[in-house]
């Protein structure tokens, strides 16, 4: 726009011009609002959503690892002139192996640690919730279906509930 004539003003912003302003999301918060836009346009439609194995998002590309490798070989054993980049790729392809292996491995034991952590602390909470029936008033016991003579007959709170849970 560095001279005053038609010819210099840009075709969007030309009165006389029919086009369609260009349309693009300058913030990460209006290109989000015009993908909601979009998918609240047409309700009916299905939604393709990705599969969540585990396997295929860590690794896209690999197959799953074979259980036995017949034949691994040394590093002297084929070292010779063109037999070196077979070892090489059967190398990296049993390492490959095992490190997906090893994850495997981790992760099931992570999973195993989560999920023992959660359940010592939902028996914590519900210790917590329970109490010592002694705290309790008779209303409460009764809530949980405790008697006075369960509460205060020498049972701690989770084998009283515990009782109840059983006779019931």
């Amino acid at each position: 726009m560095s001279e005053p004539i038609p010819e210099s003003i840009p075709t969007s912003h030309d009165p006389r011009s029919k086009r369609p302003t260009k349309r693009r999301a300058l913030t990460p918060t209006t290109q989000q609002a015009t993908q909601l836009t979009a998918l609240f346009a047409k309700p009916d439609r299905e939604i393709p959503l990705p599969s969540s194995t585990a396997l295929t998002k860590s690794h896209p590309h690999l197959s799953a690892p074979p259980e036995i490798v017949a034949n691994v070989q040394g590093s002297s054993a084929g070292a010779g002139s063109g037999e070196f980049h077979v070892y090489k790729a059967s190398r990296r392809r049993e390492h490959e192996r095992l490190r997906v292996m090893e994850e495997e491995v981790k992760r099931e034991r992570d999973e195993d640690d989560f999920r023992r952590r959660g359940e010592e602390l939902r028996r914590k909470d519900e210790a917590k919730t329970i109490g010592e029936p002694k705290q309790f008033g008779i209303a409460q016991l009764a809530e949980y279906g405790l008697t006075a003579q369960m509460a205060y007959g020498g049972y701690s709170g989770i084998a009283a509930y515990q009782m109840t849970k059983n006779t019931s």
